[in-house]
């Protein structure tokens, strides 16, 4: 920069910083190195001038290939860790803690092997909730995947049961089972009529997870829900009453959460799930009372503004303002 303001001319430095590094080697080391021109475009080899050239490139080789057993060996040892890992296969009489659960859990030594790989050696990058929901979501790929979905982590369950409720669409499904992020659609079926089944069996109408108590907010809505209505016969016509609660969720423990028992996983029994529901017809008893309404006088626009004028309104509708 300094030549190109002096003489006016443009300057270029041709030398590329490899050949720069080439040349500072070269002045420190002198004669105790030199400089092999490599066979490929990467870049040449730096050896020490006591060994000839193929006793460089036979070094070079031999490091290359203990770089690729290291990998291999420790691929092997994740994949024995995944072999290794206890099954909890999911019971007969499933319930949504054992989806959310899933049939096995990352072993350590595979989350800790993804937690450098994704976030990196600042381990404070690697702790932040974005990266250990992504850090998880990739281990249980690899679960699945090892295991060729002998082993079914929580969220291929979570993930299938969730598209399909939200798009209803099978492709879709499919979609995501081919490349291992999910189970099959069949199976999905199956899980879903195991928990309509559960949750007919329990004798409550409040959902699962929440907690009948005066301390915490709740409050329920209720809603008509019609399809395919427009048919003249009126066949194949849907026209159901469906509601949703919702709560306040509490961060303190309540009694009842804290009481609830220790969880404890049956092995599965049955060879096939059902995907065929019979509804019990449990309804619920209506509410008849009508609403009590209550009847104000109407008031001139002037009171009801603060426009008031004593002298124009009767005392019935004095009576009414002041008692």
């Amino acid at each position: 920069m300094l030549l190109a303001e002096i003489g006016g001319e443009d300057y270029e430095d041709v030398e590329s910083n490899s050949t720069k590094l080439e040349k500072k080697f070269v002045q420190h080391y002198k004669e105790r190195i030199k400089i092999i021109k490599g066979k490929t475009r990467r870049g040449n080899l730096v050896s020490s001038s006591e060994i000839s050239d193929e006793e460089a490139f036979r070094r070079e080789n031999s490091m290359k290939t203990k770089i690729k057993a290291k990998i291999r060996d420790v691929a092997f040892e994740l994949r024995q860790s995944i072999i290794d890992a206890e099954k909890l296969a999911i019971p007969d009489e499933v319930k949504l803690a054992d989806i959310i659960r899933g049939e096995v859990e990352i072993p350590d030594i595979l989350l800790e092997f993804f937690t450098y790989l994704i976030g990196g050696p600042d381990q404070r990058i690697a702790k932040s909730q974005r990266k250990q929901r992504r850090i998880k979501s990739i281990c249980d790929d690899v679960i699945f995947s090892a295991t060729s979905g002998r082993k079914t982590p929580a969220k291929h369950l979570q993930l299938g049961l969730s598209v399909k409720s939200l798009t209803g669409s099978k492709k879709v499904i499919e979609i995501l089972n081919h490349f291992g992020h999910s189970i099959g659609y069949s199976t999905i079926e199956e899980l879903e009529t195991e928990l309509t089944f559960q949750s007919t069996k329990e004798e409550n109408l409040t959902p699962n997870g929440m907690v009948l108590s005066q301390n915490l907010g709740t409050g329920v809505a209720f809603d008509n829900f019609d399809r395919f209505v427009e048919t003249l016969s009126g066949k194949d016509t849907l026209h159901d009453t469906v509601g949703i609660a919702y709560q306040i969720v509490s961060e303190e423990p309540t009694v009842e959460e804290s009481s609830e028992p220790e969880f404890v996983r049956v092995a599965a029994s049955r060879k096939k799930r059902r995907r065929a529901f019979q509804a019990t017809g449990l309804d619920i008893e209506p509410y008849r009372k009508k609403p009590r309404m209550l009847t104000v006088p109407v008031l001139p626009l002037e009171i009801r503004e603060g426009r008031l004028n004593l002298n124009h309104i009767s005392m019935q509708e004095r009576t009414i303002l002041y008692g």
